[in-house]
């Protein structure tokens, strides 16, 4: 099986493709597609778009995984965020229908080291024992590694299952760090949408 870990994000975006044979995990490929250079943030959906489509039509991965929505204080860059993301899966949607999953941060972190809060080197130093000595070249590209991992392990303990952000998780106050930040953030939110003619409730 193998499985194309993302770590999504509107800059740089993080890919992973790790193969399991008869429960040996190995690493195929991963990187990092930086379109920060480029200043119109529809060329660089485009782009991403584009790359994604394309890897996925010469790698054919069996499944996908995803990193889901994190917390962002700046309600403009959680709305880009939130459309790269569907770029991305736009780009493969059609074909991979009932094979992308999405997991939360935590979650990917307590599958990779035992510990749902845990650093960014201490995800590679796991990665660097599960998957071998790789180069990684941004923490955008170690993420992309351990999204594919979590999903990877997840099959192997017959627990695999698709983490499907909820419209309601997103807008609660957990989500925004408190009830009275919920309420700053729904106003920001809501701020950022009047071009758009979009309401936030």
């Amino acid at each position: 099986m193998k499985v194309l870990g993302i770590d999504p994000g509107s800059r740089k975006v993080g890919y992973a493709l790790l193969e399991m044979q008869k429960g040996e995990i190995t690493h195929i490929n991963s990187g990092v597609l930086n379109v920060a250079n480029e200043n119109s943030f529809l060329i660089r959906i485009k782009v991403i778009h584009q790359f994604f489509k394309t890897f996925v039509a010469n790698n054919n991965p069996d499944e996908i995984a995803i990193e889901s929505l994190i917390y962002v204080k700046d309600p403009t860059a959680l709305i880009k965020l939130a459309q790269a993301r569907g770029a991305i899966i736009s780009a493969f949607v059609s074909e991979y229908e009932n094979k992308i999953f999405e997991y939360t941060p935590n979650t990917i972190k307590m599958f990779t080291t035992g510990y749902g809060h845990a650093k960014k080197i201490s995800i590679e130093r796991y990665l660097n024992i599960k998957l071998g000595a790789i180069k990684y070249f941004s923490h955008d590209q170690s993420d992309a590694c351990a999204v594919s991992l979590c999903h990877l392990s997840h099959v192997i303990n017959g627990e695999k299952r698709d983490e499907k952000i909820k419209e309601s998780e997103v807008m609660n106050s957990s989500f925004f760090g408190g009830n009275s930040g919920s309420r700053r953030s729904k106003s920001s939110i809501a701020d950022s949408l009047k071009h758009l003619n979009l309401s936030v409730k």
